[in-house]
Parts: structure tokens; C-alpha cells; sequence
């Protein structure tokens, strides 16, 4: 216990060092290489786990996108990893969701009372609490001698001080080191909710078959088969039907619509899509939830099932190419890069649908498959440069030039908007705001602390692109 309580006090300070008065950067890329090294000490058996190995690549390259940005949406998802970290530290079977609920509670404290009451039930004994006494008694001889020469040596010279007297207590560190002393002992002494960890754990990956007494389950699954045909060759139909409406309103010339028009048309669409890929797979949960995997003769049920997921991807298909001919029209935005990420999620959770159903499933494995889809797709989106590639694009492709927006990111994408400052005929209100937006960066970049711990690479090339490229009025 002492050891762990010592690496603890050596969390909190070390957690301190890298983040009081601190920006982003590399900081976060230490502080996860060091909460990784926390949980090895611990356990090292724990990163044979294919859990704890995701979540370890998960939390590194936040980390990694924390130092290229720091950009606040990747700290969002290093504080999720955080959260991944802590819940499978204790327990690596669990659901992505449900560790990172564990992660939750145990941060909040409860690991801390956890340890606090089982290092008090332990040394209830007599002889700990004589083990107890005996090193406050070899302390307190040392300490007060050596306070009583330090009060003669200050007697002997006033200006003799090992503590400045103009200190003021700094409140904000206190804070910090009393939520590090609430959050960080979930590494050293884990902590799970038993209540949803053993829920989870009786949910298996894998569906299998219910058998039991007769009564009347074969009547009812025959019944519920016949109507699950009828449901998707129906749906199946009236799905087909609408794809060939929208193929024959391409054909006549969507993409001329106006800018308002085609925006409501690919937000209709993105919305009934994906309320269309919710009731698709609800719908297939549902009728191959149980014993219908195992139906004789379902095979009839099984390619509607297919059909009907196929025809939602041609569906989906449908929604990316309209939004790809909004882009062209109107540029690239981050909502409209949002659309695809949406877009990508439906189908992803398509295609595991499809696997479910083949390879007979359970809803708990869909919910788990599909939790770490998203999961490490927010992280890869975040690691994209889309303020460059935004800029870019726009300057070059797009039909429509919304200046006003591509402002919104300065200065971080200056060099683009620079090098076609001469081309526009707002160029010289456009010159303008470059000049005051790298002023202004600079400015703010000076004022920062020049440490290690805050150094990102967006900052650090920007500053770099300032100083080679000077602008002048």
C-alpha cells in the first residue's frame, strides 16, 4: 500500500508539472505515456487483452493529435480515452460503453473511497497501527531537531529563508492537486461497478439456441417468420420504388436547383437516412433477436434481409452523391464534412448488421463492434487537417467562394489564404485581416509560456510561416 500510495503522490505532482498554467501539446502526449506505464506497473497481463490493445491505440494517437493540434475536439476524445483506460484497467471484457461508464465513477472518487476503506480495514489490527506508531516516532525526533536549527540559523541571519515570504496561496494548484488526488488513484487501485460490469458480462457475443418444453414457441415463430416476410418484401419494394424516383429526378437536373433548395435536399436526406438505417436495423434486431437464426427453412427471410440492407446502401449511396454535388456547387464545410462521417457511421452499422445476421450475432455484439467503429472514426476524423484541406478545396474548386467562412480559421490557414490574396477583388479588405490575424497570433503566441509542455505543431509552423513570410499593409 505504501508503495502505491507513494507512485500516487508522484502522479499528482508529475500531472501538475505537465498542465498547471499549461497549453495543449506535448504534455498530453507524456501524461498518456505515463498513465500507460502506470497501468503496466500494475498489471502487465493487461495488455494481452485485444480491449486494453484498442484502447491503448486509441489513447496514443489522441495523444499524438493533441501535440500535431491542440485543438479542443481531440481533447474530447482524450479525456474519452482516459475515461476507456480507467474502466478496462479493472475489468477487460467489458462493452467500450460500459468501461467507459465505469472510468466515469471511478474518476468521480469512488475508486478513492474503495481504497481509502480497505487501507482502514486492513490496519484495524494491532500490530499495523504499532507499525504505525513506530515510524511517526522515528519522524518526529529528525523533524524537530532540524526545525530548531533552522530557527537558530534565520536567529543568526534574517535574510537566511526557505520560504518566500511574498508567497500567496496559489488556489488554482491546490484545486489541480485535489482532483488529481479524486481521479488518478482509478489507475492504482481499480475500481468497477459490479452491478453493470456482472450485466455486462452475461451478454454473450454470440446468439445460441433456446430450447425448451413445447408451448405453442413453434406456432409463434412460424407466425412471426411468415410476417417478417411480408414486412421486407413489402419495405423492399416501396424502398426500390423510391430509388428509381430519385434516379429519374437526377436524370432531369436535381443538381440545378438553387443553393437554399439543394441544402434542404441534402439535409432531408441525410435525415430521413439515417431515421431509414435506425428502423432497418431496429427491424432486423428485432426479427432475428432469438430462435428465428435458427428457423428451419428461413432462408427466404434472410435474403429479404439482405435485399433490404442492400438497397439502404444504394440509399446511402444516393445521400453521399447528392452532398458531393453540394459541395461542388457551394464548397466545403466542416457540417458538410459532418454529413460524411454520418454517412460512413449508417453504413458501417449496415455491414455489422449484415454480419450479425450471418453469422447469427447478438444485439450486445452489434452495440460493442459498433461503439469502437465510432469511437476510433471520431478519432481518425480529428486527425484529418480539414482546415487546410477546407481552404484549399474552396480556393480552387468551389463554384461559390464563401470568403467570410474561410476567415473563421485564421491564422491557421493562412499560407493559403496569402498566396491568393491578389486574385479576389476583396483582396485588399482580405490583406487586411490577414495582417490582423497574424499580429494578433503572434501577439498570443509570445505572451504564452515557451515550454515543452505546451509546444503543438500548428502552433509552432504558423508562427514559423509569420516570421519567413512577413505581411505588410
Amino acid at each position: 500500500m505504501s508503495r502505491a500510495f507513494y507512485l500516487l503522490v508522484t502522479a499528482v505532482l508529475l500531472k501538475n508539472y505537465l498542465f498547471y498554467e499549461q497549453g495543449s501539446g506535448l504534455n498530453y502526449f507524456a501524461f498518456a505515456l505515463f498513465l500507460l506505464a502506470l497501468v503496466l506497473w500494475r498489471k502487465s497481463g493487461l495488455f494481452r487483452e485485444r480491449n486494453m490493445q484498442l484502447t491503448t491505440a486509441g489513447f496514443l494517437l489522441t495523444g499524438f493529435t493533441a501535440v500535431y493540434y491542440g485543438h479542443s475536439h481531440t481533447l474530447i476524445l482524450y479525456v474519452v480515452s482516459v475515461f476507456l483506460l480507467i474502466g478496462y484497467s479493472s475489468v477487460t471484457q467489458l462493452s467500450p460503453y460500459v468501461s467507459a461508464f465505469n472510468g466515469i465513477l471511478s474518476s468521480l472518487g469512488l475508486a478513492s473511497f474503495q481504497a481509502s476503506s480497505q487501507w482502514l480495514t486492513s490496519s484495524s489490527n494491532r500490530s499495523t497501527h504499532r507499525q504505525l506508531f513506530r515510524q511517526f516516532r522515528m519522524l518526529l525526533l529528525p523533524f524537530l531537531v532540524t526545525l530548531v536549527f533552522y530557527g537558530l540559523y534565520y536567529w543568526a541571519n534574517p535574510d537566511f529563508s526557505l520560504f518566500d515570504r511574498s508567497y500567496v496561496l496559489d488556489t488554482d494548484y491546490i484545486f489541480l492537486t485535489m482532483v488529481g488526488f479524486i481521479w488518478l488513484p482509478s489507475l492504482v487501485f481499480p475500481y468497477s461497478a459490479k452491478v453493470f460490469a456482472e450485466a455486462d458480462l452475461k451478454l454473450a457475443n454470440t446468439l445460441s439456441r433456446i430450447r425448451g418444453r413445447y408451448k405453442g414457441q413453434v406456432l409463434g415463430l412460424k407466425w412471426e417468420y411468415r410476417q417478417g416476410i411480408v414486412m421486407l418484401g413489402m419495405l423492399n419494394l416501396l424502398l426500390l420504388v423510391f430509388l428509381v424516383f430519385e434516379g429519374l429526378m437526377f436524370s432531369k437536373g436535381q443538381q440545378q436547383q438553387t443553393a437554399y433548395d439543394f441544402s434542404q435536399s441534402v439535409h432531408d436526406s441525410v435525415n430521413v437516412l439515417i431515421f431509414s438505417i435506425l428502423l432497418a436495423i431496429t427491424l432486423m434486431l428485432f426479427y432475428f433477436r432469438k430462435n428465428l437464426n435458427f428457423f428451419p427453412k428461413n432462408r427466404t427471410l434472410i435474403r429479404l434481409a439482405y435485399t433490404w440492407i442492400f438497397l439502404n446502401l444504394l440509399l446511402l449511396g444516393v445521400t453521399t452523391y447528392t452532398n458531393m454535388l453540394y459541395i461542388e456547387n457551394n464548397g466545403l464545410t466542416f457540417k458538410r464534412i459532418g454529413v460524411y462521417f454520418w454517412l460512413f457511421q449508417t453504413g458501417c452499422g449496415l455491414f455489422t448488421t449484415l454480419y450479425k445476421i450471418h453469422y447469427k450475432k447478438s444485439i450486445a455484439f452489434l452495440f460493442r463492434i459498433n461503439s469502437w467503429v465510432c469511437y476510433f472514426t471520431l478519432i481518425v476524423f480529428t486527425a484529418v487537417p480539414w482546415t487546410s484541406i477546407i481552404t484549399t478545396y474552396n480556393l480552387s474548386r468551389a463554384q461559390i467562394l464563401d470568403l467570410e467562412y474561410l476567415k473563421e480559421f485564421l491564422p491557421y490557414n493562412l499560407p493559403q489564404l496569402q498566396e491568393s490574396v491578389y486574385v479576389y477583388s476583396e483582396s485588399l479588405e482580405l490583406k487586411a485581416d490577414l495582417l490582423k490575424s497574424a499580429q494578433t497570433f503572434q501577439k498570443q503566441y509570445k505572451q504564452n509560456p515557451h515550454t515543452w509542455q505546451s509546444w503543438n505543431y500548428a502552433d509552432w509552423k504558423i508562427n514559423q510561416y509569420i516570421e519567413t513570410h512577413p505581411l505588410s499593409k
